[in-house]
């Protein structure tokens, strides 16, 4: 079985909610690839609760958004954003306790790629499924995106040439 190898997208200064290091609130995410899929461990906070210790919906949800994009970056060398985001929640999932997450990639048509998450309890059982659909960005739409204009240069590789 091959090495798990992290996913780096450096951009420095990015206060990503998800991923970045740098953002104090955040969820500060890594991600790993071996083989044909993408994956990580969280643990979350007692901050990050519904009800009754239940980690929140919404919570969920953003660890699902920021998998399928890591899944597109670390798999395809590409930058996206989400368009569309289905959650299915199957059982809780708690705080203080670690949760695996697994992303694979499914169907792509042109700029669009389906992403299959799953999210699983630290007894192994599936709790939350999700599937995203990601749009692929060229480097002129990342371009309008940020501020400036300008791509950072370690982002570069992520955008295909022409």
């Amino acid at each position: 079985m091959p090495r798990p190898e992290a996913i780096d997208v450096p951009v420095p200064g990015l206060m990503c909610f998800g991923c970045s290091a740098s953002n104090q609130y955040g969820l500060q995410l890594n991600f790993f690839k071996r083989g044909h899929q993408v994956f990580t461990e969280f643990t979350p906070s007692e901050f990050l609760q519904g009800w009754f210790g239940a980690v929140h919906g919404g919570v969920l949800s953003t660890l699902i958004d920021e998998l399928a994009n890591f899944t597109v970056a670390g798999l395809l060398r590409r930058i996206g954003v989400t368009r569309d985001l289905q959650v299915h929640f199957r059982r809780p999932l708690y705080v203080n306790e670690p949760i695996t997450m697994v992303g694979v990639l499914g169907e792509q048509k042109k700029s669009l790629v389906t992403v299959k998450c799953e999210l699983s309890s630290a007894r192994g059982d599936l709790c939350c499924e999700g599937e995203a659909t990601v749009f692929l960005l060229e480097r002129q739409q990342f371009e309008r995106m940020i501020p400036g204009g300008q791509i950072p240069v370690a982002l570069t590789p992520f955008f295909p040439l022409g």
